[in-house]
Order: C-alpha cells, then structure tokens, then sequence
C-alpha cells in the first residue's frame, strides 16, 4: 500500500543570537516556556484514492540553552497533542512527550534524545488506512542549518523507534519496530511557524510517503 500524508511535525529549532558589537555573554544556563496552537494538513493517496486530513492541537513546552564558548549547548522538552481528522471518516490522534539536547554551532544545531508516545488512527475496516493503538518510543536524531539566522531553517531528522503493540511493527527494519525520516524547510514569519518538505515512514500500514504542510503560532 502507497500512501501519501503528513502525519507529523519536525522538532523546530530557535536561532538566538546577539548584535556584533554586543558586549560577550556571560556563561550559565536560560530558557523559556512556551505554548504553540498547531494547525496541519496533507493529501492521502490510498489505492488510488485520495483522502486529505486535518491535524489540530497544540505543544507546550520549554526551551533552554547552556551559553559558553560555542559550541552551546541547547535543549527543548516538550508535550504534544494533536487529533486527526480525514475526510474518509477516519479519526486519529497522537500524543507525544519528548526531551532533546545537542551542540549548536551558530550556523548547524544537533539534537538528539527520546520522544515517547501514544497513537491510533482510522479503523479495520477503513477505507484509507489503519493503525491500531500503540505506546511507543522513538529516537530522534536531527540536523538543523540556519540558512537565514532567524528566518529560514533546514532542518533534517532521521527517527528509529519501538511499540508495545506486536501489530504496529513495521517488517525488515532489523532491531526497530518504526521509522521516520523527514527534511523540510522551516520559515519564521511575526505570525508564526511554517514547514514545508517531504518524510517516509515505515509503518504497520506500509510504507507512508508524503508531504509535510504545517504550521503553528
């Protein structure tokens, strides 16, 4: 089965940087909470048929970042949920809470860590697709380059992962039971965020080619 959605979102990353002739800044540790309204959307093509799903909820969470000579270490630990909605019928949800750390080089930023979850989508006997409830737990790794500081990230992440559920195992992935790898360009407006790229997910269902089409506030 081919099937075509977006049916997540990237870790996003925060560029922070200082004027050039700012004084140094000193060492220690900062962050700040924050709350992001989640909006997305993306076309499923289901043996030949095409479905579009909604995706509405929100992320809450805190960002923080250790400043010392670069590279600095930053971090983000964060809560989502989000439910789906497709015009098939087909209802869905997807909870997540993940914690992730890495280096950031000003211009590339490296996190990594876990990201447990809970998902279910549609029904057996759905016209689209299928996915039993399941807890899990991936692993994401991700590559962000500031193409423009501020304003234009691209950002790259590759996330291997395991479920509870013997039904969600996607077959000949080897010590994993999922995958998801995913690249998008990330665009920061005074309005809010915007993802726009391409991800392949090795599922249950077979394997889910799409389009990443999101945005939050």
């Amino acid at each position: 089965m081919r099937v075509l959605s977006h049916l997540g979102g990237l870790a996003l990353a925060v560029a922070l940087s200082s004027p050039a002739h700012a004084a140094p800044q000193k060492r220690g540790w900062e962050g700040t909470p924050y709350f992001a309204p989640i909006l997305s959307g993306g076309g499923v093509l289901v043996n030949g048929q095409t479905v579009v799903q909604t995706q509405i909820g929100g992320e809450v969470g805190y960002r923080y970042r250790y400043r010392k000579p670069r590279p600095h270490v930053v971090g983000r630990t964060r809560a989502r949920a989000v439910g789906i909605y497709a015009t098939t019928g087909s209802l869905g949800a997807d909870v997540r809470l993940g914690s992730f750390m890495g280096p950031d080089w000003k211009v590339v930023q490296l996190l990594h860590g876990p990201d447990f979850w809970f998902d279910v989508y549609g029904s057996p006997r759905a016209p689209d697709y299928h996915l039993p409830p399941t807890v899990g737990v991936d692993l994401l790794n991700q590559v962000t380059v500031r193409i423009i500081q501020g304003q234009l990230n691209w950002v790259t992440a590759v996330s291997p992962g395991w479920v509870s559920n013997r039904q969600r195992r996607a077959p000949q992935l080897g010590p994993f039971h999922t995958m998801t790898a995913r690249t998008a360009m990330v665009l920061r407006t005074d309005f809010g965020t915007l993802q726009l790229g391409v991800q392949r997910q090795w599922t249950s269902a077979g394997p889910v080619n799409g389009l990443i089409l999101s945005g939050s506030l």
